[in-house]
């Protein structure tokens, strides 16, 4: 779309006054731009139609003042966004114009703005925005600062700490107070444990960016980060493989990418970035004070009418946290607990008997993370053996859960794929803490102790049953896609297993392209996931021999059998 349609189009459907060549030169100064003639403008778009020149940017003292450009339309467009957004649909001549949201649809202005000034490519590529969660934080407040504190003379901070201590939601929580500020695009990128720096920035997601193979998924994120001028936040969330010898030069082209650009690392690790500490923040467990007002917020409907409840118990909750470690994820999931079984506080107290029954001022000085997240994992194991409210279906939905992605699933994809299509279970679930639901984004996921614990579980812990199910279901997904395709009729339950490991890179592979966008890349993190789960040893193979996708001889066979 031509510059001078969006100009005149926000113009009649904003019902602006001003005429065409004074709103141009008003965008301009909002840009930054030196004092321009309305002679200039009118030389701009001469018998009606703007034309691109290379001497644009010479209005301009320094850079583009992306953030005044972005005001400026907010300024005169607010209240019409979707109006125009309609209208532009309807004139747009090369296809659908991607705006999902307010914020999206100023940066597509932005985008006219600085293609009409030739300093961008001619299709936009923009970093995908994800929609924070305001999250629920107790005592953080300091760290916030802190973040807040480094970021302004460096561009990364790391934040370290046992798991479950609230590393991710301080972290979110930054994220949401940029957020609210606006003009801010943000992006959380959930990791896998096994992922490396260079794969972690090979899952940042744009629009408009083509991959032409995994091997330069790495660069060519950074050439596009390279290019950001807007005011970005970017949190690489549970990295867990620290940054080799070799890799220190991908984490210099990292933190050289742009000085618009923010990172925000999350891991257990504390040396994950080597061994600079000057961008590295500890987090440690909460102070008894904040622990009780953490405790009644999950313990009660209406927390502020049990303030005496919590008063009265004092002693006994104090020892309980000292039980558990002082650890976040432990304590609330007691609290919720507490609050959906009829175990009270006493009773907790007297089944758990594991734990170093310290004070929250004894763990700040334990140094020995890997004991201390040992005796945790027991902990949250011993919270769910007493959860006895959780039912089959539920312990299912767990189980199918713990072979999903780290970073989780579409939630309409999991039902899908799981075989559980009511929402009951999930929510009840998910509001006693056992899985992690954000609303925002509709994706569903396990905190990475709990997955633990769930896959250590003999009543939860996933088998090749499990695999069979979500690799069923999935190839029944695909051949109703592709419709017909003789490949799927000998992809049954007796292969469903062995499918996967040999079917998935081959088969499956070559028909993701029929799948929705947002589909495929779910469903090859998931094959990864999957894989591990198999064993291939308790396969029959005599059959697994003869079946073979890529002679049509063998396929005749398998079909006669």
């Amino acid at each position: 779309m031509e510059f001078d349609v969006v100009i005149n189009t926000i113009r009649a459907i904003c019902n602006i006054r001003l005429n065409r060549d004074q709103f141009v030169i008003n965008l301009f100064e909002k840009a930054g731009a030196r004092e321009i003639s309305p002679e200039t403008v009118a030389s701009w778009f001469k018998n009606g139609k703007a034309k691109r020149h290379p001497d644009f940017t010479r209005h301009f003292y320094g850079s583009i003042n992306e953030a005044g450009v972005i005001d400026f339309f907010k300024y005169w467009v607010e209240p019409y966004w979707k109006e125009l957004l309609r209208e532009f649909h309807k004139i747009n001549n090369k296809g659908t114009i991607s705006c999902d949201t307010e914020d999206e649809f100023y940066r597509y202005l932005l985008y006219q703005f600085l293609r009409f000034l030739n300093v961008m490519p001619k299709e936009p590529i923009f970093l995908r925005n994800t929609p924070i969660d305001k999250s629920v934080i107790f005592g953080r407040e300091d760290y916030l600062e802190k973040i807040a504190y480094i970021l302004k003379s460096s561009n990364y901070v790391v934040l370290t700490g046992i798991g479950g201590i609230g590393k991710s939601r301080t972290a979110l929580s930054y994220a949401y107070g940029l957020q609210c500020i606006g003009n801010w695009v943000i992006q959380h990128v959930m990791c896998e444990d096994s992922d490396s720096l260079r794969e972690a920035v090979a899952r940042l997601q744009f629009d408009g960016l083509e991959d032409k193979d995994e091997d330069t998924k790495f660069d060519i994120r950074i050439k596009a980060l390279k290019d950001c001028r807007h005011s970005t936040l970017i949190i690489f969330d549970n990295l867990s493989q620290r940054i080799k010898p070799n890799e220190h030069d991908d984490f210099k082209k990292l933190k050289g990418c742009s000085q618009h650009i923010k990172f925000i690392i999350t891991s257990r690790d504390s040396k994950i970035a080597g061994d600079d500490r000057q961008n590295v923040l500890k987090i440690n467990p909460l102070d008894t004070v904040t622990l009780l007002k953490l405790y009644k917020y999950y313990r009660f409907e209406e927390p502020d009418s049990h303030a005496n409840y919590i008063t009265e118990h004092k002693v006994l909750l104090t020892e309980l946290f000292g039980r558990v470690c002082c650890h976040t994820l432990a304590i609330e999931l007691l609290a919720k607990l507490s609050r959906n079984s009829n175990m009270d506080e006493n009773k907790i107290y007297e089944k758990l008997k594991t734990g170093f029954n310290v004070s929250p001022e004894v763990v700040y000085i334990i140094k020995d993370d890997k004991a201390l997240e040992d005796n945790i994992l027991e902990i949250i194991k011993t919270i769910f053996t007493m959860s006895s409210s959780i039912n089959d279906i539920e312990k299912d939905i767990l189980r199918h859960l713990a072979i999903v992605p780290t970073r989780g699933m579409e939630i309409g994809l999991f039902k899908e794929l799981s075989g559980y299509r009511r929402d009951g279970e999930i929510i009840r679930l998910r509001d006693r803490s056992w899985i992690t639901m954000d609303e925002k984004n509709h994706r569903i996921w396990l905190h990475p102790l709990v997955c633990e614990v769930i896959c250590n579980e003999d009543t939860t812990k996933p088998s090749q049953e499990t695999c069979s199910v979500f690799i069923g279901n999935l190839s029944a997904k695909l051949e109703k896609t592709v419709k017909y395709s003789r490949e799927w009729h000998v992809l049954n339950k007796t292969y469903a297993c062995y499918a996967l490991k040999v079917l998935f890179p081959s088969t499956i592979g070559r028909y993701l392209h029929y799948l929705k966008d947002e589909y495929k890349l779910e469903i090859l993190n998931l094959n990864k996931c999957l894989i591990k789960y198999l064993d291939a040893d308790s396969l029959d193979r005599s059959q697994t021999q003869s079946f073979s996708l890529e002679s049509e001889g063998n396929l005749s066979n398998e079909k006669k059998q």
